[in-house]
């Protein structure tokens, strides 16, 4: 059922992925902490749910750039795990293969883990663990603005709040984020895979109705984009400043505006 191509091309720990990944549409990689394609697990954990047959691969790449494999197939009933090593210099090079039962998304606070459930008194299998603690970032900052009537914006490198209406306008210095709170802004990104490019063409409005700056330690990304724009990410995106935005306005800061 899979096929993994051959490591010839291993320069220095540098690999050329056309040859070594056998790159498919439905991989899931993961680069030193870095992690995209997470929607392929979260799709086949519902395939699994409904009885409908799937299979999916995890890409890992290691410290050094080596390659770890994690196949998993369902056929309606099993699911099959195998584990391929084979291609990781510091490891035992091998392939370990099991037939297991289920597999769940666990959501935590720091981090969120796929996991899987196999034999009875097994010990669950961590398939994938994405941390989202900001807390292990260097640096974590954001600027974000939306237009819901009144113009917001939350700028956390001069912890400034700001709220701007046709009538009035007003700034609020010393905003800051709780931990638990920049926490769940983090996670929200990080399972957005933020750091991929985003389609989000089709602009319907003159004047954007999101902008979003990221910063992590020196690196930037930043997205404009209204709800009615056209592009493949705009739903994905929308439904998670969405959720930023009932974060920021649960604020004791953004309520005192409005008190």
């Amino acid at each position: 059922m899979f096929f993994v191509a051959g490591c010839s091309n291993q320069i220095a720990g540098i690999y050329d992925q056309s040859e070594d990944l056998g790159k498919r549409d439905k991989d899931v990689v993961e680069t030193h902490g870095k992690v995209t394609n997470t929607q392929y697990l979260d799709d086949f954990i519902k395939n699994v749910q409904e009885h409908e047959d799937d299979e999916v691969r995890v890409v890992h790449y290691t410290t050094e750039g080596d390659l770890v494999f994690t196949y998993l197939s369902y056929d309606g009933e099993e699911i099959d795990y195998e584990l391929d090593t084979s291609n990781d210099r510091y490891s035992a090079g091998e392939r370990v293969e099991k037939t297991c039962k289920g597999i769940e998304r666990k959501d935590r606070s720091e981090e969120t883990v796929y996991q899987l459930t196999c034999g009875k008194g097994e010990k669950p299998i961590d398939v994938l663990t994405i941390s989202h603690d900001s807390n292990t970032q260097d640096q974590f900052e954001l600027k974000f603005s939306y237009d819901k009537g009144n113009q917001v914006t939350v700028d956390t490198v001069d912890h400034s709040l700001s709220v701007q209406s046709e009538s009035n306008s007003m700034k609020k210095k010393d905003f800051y984020f709780t931990n638990e709170e920049r926490n769940k802004i983090y996670k929200l990104l990080v399972m957005e895979n933020y750091m991929q490019g985003k389609d989000l063409a089709g602009t319907c409005r003159a004047k954007p109705e999101y902008s979003l700056k990221i910063i992590v330690n020196g690196s930037e990304k930043k997205f404009e984009w209204s709800s009615c724009d056209s592009g493949d990410d705009v739903e994905k995106m929308t439904e998670m400043v969405e959720e930023m935005i009932d974060i920021v306005e649960e604020t004791d800061s953004y309520r005192k505006v409005f008190s």
